[in-house]
């Protein structure tokens, strides 16, 4: 059975992006057919793994049209996101479209990167996940949206409605000099004890491989890689 991750948290700037594009790059490289389905409608994640941005992706996927499955490489593919997926026939789709649509294909795993602020379209990959990555950093406005993530997922498992059934919490750019970055990841371990928590270090040469659209696969040695390579384990194995 093919697995679904979606990458979720409601503030904007706080890694979901790039954890779901390296998360979706390491699983292929452990010889899974992936994709990678955006649904930001700024389309970063085509961009940040080489792929255009601006070619007809999830919106046209879910309105049934033929959308382009952009090759990555061998394993990897991507569904662009893109300003479309703001279209009124997008956000007047039943919540189990996306997964509707994911059921006909034969990849092995998708990952989902979902955009901030936008309910129906985080709504969709709620409904077609089988597992959820939070993502916070260490600012308090972060740390706010993830918790009500956090809060409705478990909302959601209590009442047995769609979505997932176990998540993570992914602490992002944290560099333990700074005492709030420290702070902010004990906190959430203490809070959220019985949820798996990764952090994922700050990295200038993770930041400019994205800038040069390069999968971390693909980037050298990033001493980010063993923190993202951790949360992909569990992306596969899961508990909680």
């Amino acid at each position: 059975m093919p697995i679904a991750i979606a990458c979720l948290g409601r503030k904007g700037g706080v890694g979901k992006t790039l954890t779901a594009s390296s998360v979706a790059a390491l699983i292929a490289a452990r010889g899974q057919r992936t994709l990678l389905i955006d649904l930001d409608p700024q389309s970063n994640a085509a961009f940040v793994l080489g792929a255009d941005p601006a070619a007809a992706g999830t919106a046209e996927w879910l309105a049934g049209h033929e959308p382009c499955f952009q090759s990555v490489n061998e394993s990897l593919a991507v569904l662009a996101g893109g300003p479309s997926l703001l279209d009124y026939a997008i956000a007047r789709l039943d919540p189990d479209s996306l997964k509707r649509v994911m059921q006909e294909q034969s990849y092995e795993a998708f990952v989902l990167d979902c955009p901030p602020g936008n309910d129906q379209l985080e709504r969709l990959a709620i409904y077609a996940a089988d597992r959820a990555v939070v993502c916070t950093d260490a600012h308090p406005l972060a740390v706010m949206g993830a918790s009500r993530v956090l809060t409705e997922l478990q909302q959601r498992r209590s009442e047995s409605r769609p979505g997932p059934q176990q998540w993570a919490i992914a602490v992002t750019r944290i560099d333990t000099r700074r005492s709030l970055d420290r702070q902010v990841s004990e906190s959430l371990g203490k809070t959220y004890a019985d949820t798996p928590l990764f952090v994922i270090r700050q990295d200038s040469g993770f930041a400019l491989a994205a800038a040069d659209r390069l999968p971390i696969t693909e980037a050298g040695d990033l001493r980010v890689r063993a923190d993202l390579q951790a949360l992909t384990a569990w992306c596969f194995d899961g508990q909680n």
